[in-house]
């Protein structure tokens, strides 16, 4: 066993050395490790840590502008609508603050942590919850308009379109709920949980299960359009770039696939489990492993191009933003590199 490890070490440590270096323009150490998706709104980049703590840090400097502390990690991304930044956390609560300096609004009691990001519409929130449901909230009262009730956790950030919800739970069901009074429109089996969000382009539905199968499904009627099986887990979020979706996998493979019909262009093996969604350029693609190594790829054909090693996994989403990319460690450090 230890033979084993030593020999993924080495291969590890040689991909990462074969390729030149990111370039840090700063490091903020928090106090616990950094999952949360990263935000930014007026020059603030916003994240949630394992030590309760919700930061706002300068997006330039890495200055700590405020803090708010909660009474759980936080693993939920924020979102922002007029001044005000919502997130959850794992004391299960939603948070309402003011974004410019991190006062507290209100907070609003669930029956379960809250991991996924809320996503906001017409002065409704949406978000889902570890007590098996997602939840619209009406934001003016803070009133529970409905909820809608799945078989496990809801870590799955929803995403609109066509006046309808559509997100995956932990119960290996992918659904597809009316927006406005929360009734199911349909529902899609998958044989595993499935923690990653979806995307959607040109009315098809795309996401990954922890069956190791990535899905495209029509948004519509709820039908599997292609599905493309890897060897592990797919935990994390695709991107649709043009004609291509890209993802990673627990099977340690970036791929890019035709989004129409699932053939695959390419896969690049970093030899470690893909756990952040990639974030695509105008030439490359970053993504991070569980070996905690941020890679920057070929978008052509997923060749290393740089690399940066953290003392930690990577399950952070990344933000690319003014050619910069910011993104989170569970070595606790949030990282502004080029």
């Amino acid at each position: 066993m230890r033979i084993k490890i030593f020999i993924f070490t080495l291969i590890v440590f040689f991909i990462a050395s074969c390729s030149s270096k990111l370039n840090i323009n700063w490091k903020f150490a928090s106090g616990g490790s950094i999952k949360s998706p990263i935000n930014l709104y007026n020059g603030l980049i916003y994240f949630g840590s394992a030590d309760y703590y919700l930061y706002a840090i300068d997006q330039k400097t890495g200055e700590e502008k405020w803090k708010y502390k909660t009474a759980g990690p936080i693993f939920s991304g924020v979102t922002i609508d007029n001044g005000i930044l919502y997130f959850g956390s794992n004391d299960k609560y939603l948070y309402a603050l003011n974004a410019s300096n991190g006062e507290k609004k209100w907070r609003l009691r669930f029956d379960g942590s809250i991991n996924s990001t809320p996503v906001i519409e017409d002065n409704i929130l949406y978000i889902g919850c570890d007590d098996n449901n997602l939840y619209a909230v009406y934001l003016p009262t803070r009133e529970i308009k409905w909820k809608f009730k799945t078989g496990d956790w809801v870590s799955s950030t929803p995403i609109i379109e066509n006046n309808y919800l559509y997100f995956g739970s932990f119960d290996g069901y992918f659904y597809a709920v009316n927006r406005f009074n929360g009734k199911e429109f349909w529902k899609f089996k998958t044989r595993k949980l499935i923690n990653s969000s979806p995307i959607i382009s040109s009315g098809i539905l795309y996401f990954g299960s922890a069956d190791g199968i990535f899905y495209a499904i029509d948004s519509m009627t709820g039908k599997k359009v292609w599905k493309f099986e890897t060897n592990d887990d797919i935990i994390t979020d695709a991107i649709v770039v043009e004609d291509t979706v890209y993802f990673g996998s627990n099977d340690n493979n970036l791929y890019a696939l035709k989004k129409e019909t699932g053939e695959l262009i390419w896969k690049s093996n970093l030899s470690s489990a893909i756990t952040t969604s990639p974030i695509i350029t105008k030439d490359n693609i970053y993504v991070g492993t569980a070996s905690g190594i941020m890679y920057l790829l070929s978008k052509k054909d997923g060749k290393i191009q740089k690399s940066l090693s953290t003392d930690g996994a990577i399950y952070s989403k990344p933000l690319f933003v003014d050619d910069t990319l910011y993104f989170g460690s569970d070595d606790k450090n949030l990282y502004s590199v080029k």
